[in-house]
């Protein structure tokens, strides 16, 4: 996992600065999915939002179908998504 440096979310130039990759898994996660929902209609994936609870990081938004996942990464098995996040989230806190 990435964790941007602190000011860099607050600094528009800052943030659109970033290389995509990064700039995809740190708030623009919606964009990227929105897009691959219009571009592949009928590709039968689904946004999943992931809301921590209150106190907690790892707000984001990948989409999903059966075991397949897409998000910033690229595709991968959802399950070894699932554990990525996991491990980074759990080390955040």
């Amino acid at each position: 996992m990435y964790f941007l440096r602190p000011g860099i979310k607050e600094d528009p130039e800052r943030r659109w600065a970033l290389p995509d990759r990064i700039f995809f898994g740190h708030g623009a996660c919606h964009i990227l999915a929105g897009v691959h929902l219009s571009t592949f209609e009928g590709s039968e994936f689904r946004a999943l939002w992931v809301r921590p609870t209150s106190g907690h990081p790892g707000n984001h938004i990948l989409l999903r179908r059966g075991d397949r996942a897409f998000d910033f990464h690229g595709y991968s098995s959802y399950e070894h998504l699932w554990e990525h996040y996991s491990r980074g989230w759990l080390g955040a806190v």
